[in-house]
């Protein structure tokens, strides 16, 4: 036997193990079967949920390893493959990595949307170990912590269950630095402490404490479906405010709509009449009211389309992506424009749908077809044939990437003789869609089969030609035979389009999408300083 057979494997066990001595780190491995002990037994625990081929999760590993082992004694940081803990990641909701989340005392507390570093991290987590909320022993120390904190939001909570405790914990971690100047947290220890009328162990009160000292309670209801930090940011906002980068947080996340007026400083006559109305309706709970700096948010202004606008007012639904439009031609005095939120309040105002001008039919002529918000009903609607619609962006680099594939698809089965299928394509940055269709990421396809009823079908394969054709051979009114594998290669863009974005890593090889023109405008607002909230890989 030669010396190397003897030697080799000694040094290759020798440089594994060396390998495995090198790798040993202070992150804890977190599966189905230690997770929920770890977990409960642990004060803090900051959990990062990966994927192995996620090039986020590896750029941070190391970062993370030196926080871990800093912090060792303080928290414990743990790791979970969600690849193979399919069940944990259900269980916590993961759709991109890698996802950051707090639990303290076995309970999930918030996610974290910080840098990377180790520097942010270990702030982050040494700040969790302060609890965000004050303990209040007395009925002095209630009326003290009132006095002293005016002009404040205070959420209030007495010998709470551990259900609504989680509830109350989990709001102030989330809030904290959402709204740091403005918002504090106390539990006092008994129900008698507290100074607010009929007030019953157990039960959640906001209050909103004036110059004056005096306060005005609103009850959150335990059993509601709305979370109570959600109740917090839409009870805690005051009646009229600027709407900035900081604060924009409160109103993105709102389900009720905000009457937004945009101009350059509030000193001009409409924004005042706007604040005279808004103080008239407080706390009407339909509608909030702000003002936006039209030369610093121009992206906000823009991506409502009142750029051009003669007075510069909608209401805008966040979680809807809504538009309502004061009506054409109105003036702009106090009392219509209160009449006019009195309708919206009422709900009858109804919202506007964004169009281009519908296309001449003699130059719409195929192989896909344009479509715009105003003649979707007639185009894709269509009882008779099978529609595909693809919703797209000018700045998409995926998109970009698409529209030759698409347009070959198109190409190549109107060859073959499949004309039971149209396909169609619409700006989605100038026109909406329907309710239920509006782009969630761009590009957005659906597939409308032929039939009385007209439901749209998710699009959830490779954007290629094999794969769209492929899906489409699956899903179709009626079937047809095409051989995929005289399709050659897939054409590309001739050129990108200036500005438009870089392609994500993985994201056509399973149908992911770009963010849409929404997302890129909250994230744009949730940017404070340049300092936009870090990407994550999609799941």
């Amino acid at each position: 036997m030669s010396f190397a057979r003897l030697v080799l494997p000694a040094l290759a066990v020798a440089f594994v193990a060396s390998l495995a001595a090198a790798d040993e780190s202070d992150v804890v491995t977190l599966t189905s079967k230690n997770f929920a002990d770890v977990v409960a037994k642990e004060k803090l625990v900051f959990v990062k949920f990966f994927a192995p081929w996620c090039g986020h999760c590896q750029s941070m590993a190391e970062d993370f390893k030196k926080t871990a082992t800093e912090l060792k004694g303080k928290a414990v940081l743990a790791d979970v493959d969600a690849t193979t803990e399919e069940e944990l990641a259900k269980k916590y909701n993961i759709d991109g990595f890698p996802t950051l989340k707090l639990f303290a005392d076995g309970e999930e507390v918030v996610d974290y949307n910080g840098g990377r570093d180790k520097e942010s991290m270990i702030q982050f987590i040494e700040r969790a170990t302060v609890p965000p909320f004050s303990e209040i022993d007395s009925a002095d120390a209630y009326k003290k912590f009132i006095a002293d904190n005016k002009e404040k939001n205070i959420l209030v909570g007495a010998e709470l269950s551990p259900a609504n405790f989680n509830k109350f914990r989990k709001a102030a971690f989330g809030l904290r630095d959402v709204m740091p100047d403005s918002m504090e947290f106390i539990r006092p220890k008994s129900a008698k402490y507290v100074s607010i009328d009929a007030y019953k162990a157990d039960e959640l009160y906001l209050l909103r404490v004036e110059s004056d000292g005096t306060h005005r309670p609103m009850k959150y209801d335990t059993d509601s479906d709305e979370s109570l930090e959600k109740f917090v940011k839409g009870a805690a906002l005051p009646a009229w405010q600027e709407f900035t980068q900081e604060n924009a947080e409160l109103y993105t996340e709102l389900s009720t709509p905000i009457i937004v007026g945009f101009f350059k400083d509030c000193e001009v006559a409409e924004c005042k009449i706007m604040e005279k109305v808004a103080q008239k309706k407080v706390d009407n709970g339909k509608v909030v009211f702000a003002w936006v700096n039209a030369v610093t948010l121009a992206s906000f202004l823009d991506y409502v389309g009142l750029k051009d606008a003669k007075t510069p007012v909608c209401g805008y639904a966040f979680e809807s992506d809504a538009r309502y439009l004061l009506p054409e031609g109105m003036e702009f005095t106090e009392k219509n424009f209160e009449a006019w939120v009195d309708d919206m309040i009422a709900g009858k105002v109804v919202p506007a749908r964004k169009s281009e001008a519908i296309p001449d039919p003699s130059e719409n002529t195929g192989p896909v077809y344009n479509v715009v918000g105003d003649s979707w009903s007639d185009e894709v609607e269509d009882s008779e044939k099978d529609v595909v619609i693809a919703q797209v962006a000018e700045w998409c680099g995926h998109c970009n990437k698409l529209k030759p594939i698409y347009k070959k698809v198109a190409e190549e089965l109107k060859k073959a003789s499949v004309n039971h299928i149209k396909f169609a394509m619409m700006d989605a940055t100038e026109n909406d869609a329907p309710d239920g269709y509006k782009a969630k990421g761009f590009p957005t396809i659906h597939f409308f089969p032929a039939g009385k009823e007209q439901k749209g079908i998710d699009f959830d394969a490779e954007r290629t030609s094999k794969g769209i054709i492929e899906w489409l051979m699956e899903k179709t009114s009626k079937k047809f035979e095409f051989d995929v594998s005289t399709l050659g290669e897939d054409p590309v863009p001739e050129e990108d389009e200036e500005g438009g974005e870089e392609e994500g890593e993985d994201a056509d090889a399973d149908g992911a999408q770009d963010d849409d023109g929404m997302d890129e405008l909250e994230e744009e607002l949730k940017a404070v300083e340049g300092e936009e909230e870090e990407e994550k890989e999609e799941l």
